[in-house]
């Protein structure tokens, strides 16, 4: 390469992805982007109103062959021990030690299977802080390995419930600024000050099954700091229809180990029905959800449901979201932001491109409205 030239290379081992050795096509797309040239370079080009991300969009490499994945098991011990001695003191000699292991098995390669055993989480990343500017709670993201691992197996259709529930980015015009979450993983081994909870055991199993998306957690907290020890217990199930379409199931178990404490569930369904050649080119997706918890000492106002029609397109885009959530909803091991409200949002976009201008690329213009109806007083609209 020369002066105003660059490459770049980038290895990634065959162990660490999920894929099937007697296929020898792989779907790939790589984009480069130029912010002072607004330019932006593809390998395999899509129409405006596509994306990256779209894999159906994605080139094809071909001629991949004789790949392994290994023997598909890594572990993973750990040992930890202090000793504390102080004889000008006259105190005896204090040590303290715990000893922990993480497995991961692959059993077929597009199935991953996790066990932790005493779980040590002394390396990950301290939260960012946040200050808080409303009357809802704050979402922190989920930074333990455990629970990332296959994190999006378990993504469900309700506002914010994606990219495994912790995404941080937070859009009003879809609706995504209040979550609605079925599943948010730092329910478990967490206090609801933030405190780390000991892990006894945990058991995960995330992949394809029998032609389904499952995802699949077992844990066990041990008593800590005047915190009870739980159970904890999540299964997501999801079919795959079409090319863009599914339908799926949530479940999810919280058990204290207390008999003072009650046992609280959640169930839920889902579904998508999408397609990109709506108007021969056009994206369109219907997408529609329901939840149901099991609230103590409540019968009603313990559910949550809605709906959206989403038109993502270049020149017009436009998104409509409904939903409705429980005075009662509280989910066993989810996050909600606010309880008791219905909420309807839609949002249009005009975004035309202008024909030979070398300045502006695209004009943008948008109308959304925000209605929002509290169901704690009658009739009133927030």
């Amino acid at each position: 390469c020369g002066d105003t030239f660059w490459s770049f290379e980038v290895e990634l081992p065959f162990r660490t992805l999920n894929f099937d050795p007697n296929n020898d096509q792989w779907g790939f797309n790589i984009s480069r982007t130029l912010s002072r040239k607004n330019e932006q370079s593809i390998w395999m080009g899509w129409a405006r109103n596509q994306g990256l991300q779209r894999m159906t969009n994605a080139g094809r490499i071909t001629g991949i062959t004789d790949v392994s994945q290994g023997h598909g098991l890594d572990i993973k011990p750990y040992a930890l021990g202090t000793v504390q001695d102080a004889p000008a003191r006259r105190q005896a000699t204090n040590t303290d030690g715990q000893a922990g292991v993480d497995v991961f098995f692959n059993p077929t390669p597009a199935l991953r299977t996790n066990l932790t055993v005493n779980t040590d989480f002394a390396q990950t990343e301290v939260d960012q802080r946040q200050v808080n500017l409303t009357r809802f709670s704050l979402l922190y993201p989920e930074k333990r390995d455990f629970f990332l691992d296959g994190a999006t197996f378990f993504d469900f259709a309700s506002p914010a419930a994606g990219t495994g529930g912790n995404s941080t980015s937070r859009n009003s015009d879809t609706g995504t600024d209040l979550v609605v979450n079925p599943f948010f993983s730092r329910r478990i081994g967490l206090s609801d000050t933030g405190d780390p909870q000991k892990i006894i055991y945990g058991m995960k199993a995330t992949g394809q099954l029998a032609g389904q998306d499952i995802g699949v957690i077992q844990v066990r907290t041990g008593e800590d700091s005047g915190v009870a020890g739980e159970n904890f217990t999540v299964a997501r199930v999801r079919h795959r229809m079409l090319r863009q379409s599914y339908v799926g199931a949530t479940y999810s178990r919280r058990d204290s180990t207390r008999s003072s404490i009650d046992t609280t569930q959640t169930i839920g369904v889902d579904g998508r029905l999408g397609t990109n050649t709506f108007r021969r080119n056009q994206n369109l997706a219907v997408t529609g959800w329901y939840l149901k918890a099991t609230t103590p000492r409540a019968s009603t106002g313990n559910e949550a449901y809605g709906a959206t029609v989403s038109y993502p397109n270049d020149r017009w885009n436009a998104n409509f979201d409904v939903r409705s959530v429980g005075a009662n909803f509280t989910p066993s091991v989810g996050f909600v932001s606010r309880n008791a409200y219905r909420r309807y949002l839609p949002t249009l976009t005009f975004a035309p491109r202008p024909r030979n201008n070398r300045v502006i690329r695209q004009y943008d213009y948008k109308v959304t409205v925000d209605v929002q109806r509290s169901e704690e007083h009658t009739s009133e609209l927030q």
